[in-house]
């Protein structure tokens, strides 16, 4: 860390001032910080305590991206099988993502069974949960630009908060969304970053990497692909079966059960 200090002052110059921009979530904020010779935005990530986990440093570049309010591509979900909305909506009630500028329209989505557990025997592995390790599926056409797959999985309960979005995949689509995907399975990453994928295409299995306590799919839209200057896209799915119906161009919400 005090070598990379060292480079970024050499580089950069003295810090003059700093200020907060953005909080993404609960764990990852933004400053804007004025040095000598550039402005940089700095990301730090905390931990359950407030104190600093991780941070990064890069360009600062306002958003000029345009902030549709919903998608224009066709979507499919997913994932197969019956799956629940264990966060989803417009409301804080609904959705705590709805703090955060990038992810206020995210999901999150788990397997649960009849007694609403979402795992089987003791939950002590990941193994016990029934999200663990099912496929994930590229809801239409669009290209790779952001494939992260080294993050291990973490015991059920512990939390990662340096890398937040663990195993992480980000779709572009033809009309400039970004479909974000979080907290994939370690190294069951099944595409690469550049690469043209189609509709129904496998990206990889749902794990529990990164800031996550059991295994589950994060999943949301934003209007470009660097989440710290992203404005989230709210996600209608083109067919998808809520509560055993079948509803077109659907955004579920929190407690349904929803399949492809």
């Amino acid at each position: 860390t005090k070598a990379f200090l060292d480079g970024l002052k050499q580089q950069a110059g003295q810090l003059k001032t700093m200020a907060f921009q953005k909080k993404a979530g609960s764990v990852y904020s933004t400053y804007v910080s004025q040095f000598d010779k550039a402005l940089l935005a700095v990301d730090f990530a905390l931990d359950n305590d407030n104190r600093v986990a991780g941070f990064s440093v890069h360009n600062y570049n306002p958003s000029t991206a345009a902030k549709p309010a919903r998608n224009r591509s066709k979507l499919s979900f997913p994932l197969k099988g019956s799956w629940t909305i264990t966060w989803g909506g417009d409301t804080k009630e609904q959705n705590y993502h709805v703090e955060s500028e990038a992810q206020k329209n995210a999901f999150d989505i788990l397997i649960t069974d009849q007694a609403g557990k979402t795992y089987r025997n003791s939950g002590k592995s990941n193994e016990d949960f029934y999200a663990f390790g099912k496929e994930i599926s590229a809801p239409c056409d669009g290209e790779i630009v952001l494939a992260v797959n080294g993050v291990k999985d973490n015991i059920p309960g512990e939390l990662n908060s340096f890398d937040v979005g663990g195993n992480t995949v980000i779709l572009k689509t033809a009309n400039n969304e970004y479909l974000v995907f979080c907290h994939l399975k370690h190294a069951s990453m099944l595409v690469k970053e550049g690469q043209k994928i189609t509709k129904g295409q496998l990206l990889g299995l749902v794990g529990n990497s990164g800031h996550s306590s059991e295994a589950h799919l994060h999943f949301h839209i934003q209007n470009q692909e660097q989440m710290n200057n992203a404005t989230g896209i709210k996600c209608y799915f083109d067919k998808i079966v809520v509560d055993g119906k079948v509803k077109q161009d659907y955004s579920p919400v929190q407690n349904e059960k929803v399949s492809l």
